[in-house]
């Protein structure tokens, strides 16, 4: 019989995550965003190993994207638009945190040691 083990907290907040990331990708009609961020959430959730090292390498991808933004950001001040280059920093703020905090939260080992835990059946949710 599978044991009662509290998720860790920074687990939930990354599902909440995924869960806004969801919710946006249908209100912009983004149809395959929203499949694959439901895929994502479906394999955190069953404690997937596999969608753990994917969501690790996306977010090591995402931080080099979003120094493009950063980049297309300055240009738009050099360039007179600083209206539109402060717009592009702050996506770039929210686009590096939400990296970083996916990256930070899925090397924890109390959420290794959920999901791997999960994965094995010992968890319900």
């Amino acid at each position: 019989m599978a044991a009662k083990r509290a998720m860790p907290t920074k687990l939930k907040v990354l599902i909440g995550v995924l869960g806004v990331s969801i919710a946006l990708a249908l209100l912009s009609q983004s149809w395959i965003s929203a499949v694959l961020n439901v895929l994502i959430l479906i394999g955190v959730l069953r404690g997937s190993e596999g969608v753990r090292t994917i969501l690790i390498g996306l977010g090591i991808l995402g931080l080099f994207g979003n120094a493009f933004v950063f980049v297309v950001a300055a240009m738009a001040i050099a360039t007179g638009g600083v209206l539109q280059g402060l717009v592009a920093v702050l996506a770039g703020l929210l686009g590096t945190a939400q990296c970083a905090f996916f990256i930070w939260c899925l090397r924890q080992r109390d959420v290794q040691f959920w999901m791997f835990h999960r994965s094995m059946g010992d968890i319900d949710v």
